[in-house]
């Protein structure tokens, strides 16, 4: 498992490389500017008080560095202090069959119960409409994932539209195999083992062309059931849900 590369981040308005290093504004604007020797866009996230893809944007490097230069003194002063430069993943080709433009994220929650750690149903969220982002707030479409990472028949939006197949690339969504989400699932569980003081986790990972994990996000606060819980059609927490709810008045 891996995440993001990230070659710039900025904290609290302090720009710093990759190897944690403090470096100025212009040595930042240079270094992505470099990027463009080996790498044809990447990614600029906004790091605090940012959901359902807001906040993010794919900036093309295959410009002159003048125009590139002026892109990218509006992209930082639009971002403010705490912000990401990192690299643009690649998708999986079941991924990127589904839509091309989105990474297509699986939404994995973990959470503790009494001696182990579980995880809810699996959903995925995809792109759509020429969107970069594949979050359900900016557009995207959910769908439940089964056990043996096969796709449900009915794909839905925030506000109950329901598709059989995308509506661009009209690939059909009933048995839809996807891979490795056992191992999706397990990375997971390993990784909430170094967070034993949180209850439940909802990791946002997804699968690169070269059959890596990717952790994209953990969320700790400001999770969520509903949708999830709409792709499946049923409880989230399933036969937990009376522990699960008895347990929350430890919280």
């Amino acid at each position: 498992m891996r995440i993001p590369y990230t070659f710039v981040k900025c904290v609290n308005g302090h720009f710093f490389d990759e190897n944690r290093n403090i470096i100025s504004y212009d040595q930042a604007v240079e270094k992505v500017i470099k990027l463009k020797e080996n790498n044809t866009s990447v990614v600029i996230k906004q790091t605090i008080d940012t959901s359902s893809g807001r906040g993010v944007q794919v900036l093309n490097l295959n410009k002159n560095s003048k125009d590139l230069l002026d892109e990218l003194n509006l992209v930082f002063k639009k971002m403010g202090r705490n912000f990401v430069v990192q690299e643009r993943i690649h998708p999986h080709e079941h991924f990127k069959k589904l839509y091309p433009e989105a990474i297509n994220t699986l939404r994995v929650v973990s959470y503790m119960l009494k001696d182990d750690i579980k995880t809810a149903p699996i959903s995925m969220r995809i792109g759509r409409g020429g969107a970069l982002v594949d979050n359900a707030h900016a557009g995207g479409v959910f769908i439940g994932v089964r056990d043996d990472g096969k796709l449900l028949d009915t794909a839905y939006t925030e506000y109950q539209d329901r598709y059989y197949e995308h509506p661009d690339t009209h690939v059909v969504f009933k048995n839809y195999q996807l891979p490795m989400i056992d191992k999706v699932r397990q990375a997971a569980i390993e990784l909430h083992k170094n967070l034993p003081n949180m209850t439940f986790i909802s990791w946002d990972f997804t699968i690169d062309e070269n059959n890596n994990i990717v952790l994209i996000e953990r969320n700790l606060h400001s999770q969520t059931v509903w949708f999830p819980q709409m792709a499946h059609g049923k409880s989230f927490f399933g036969k937990d849900t009376e522990e699960v709810l008895k347990s929350i008045k430890y919280l």
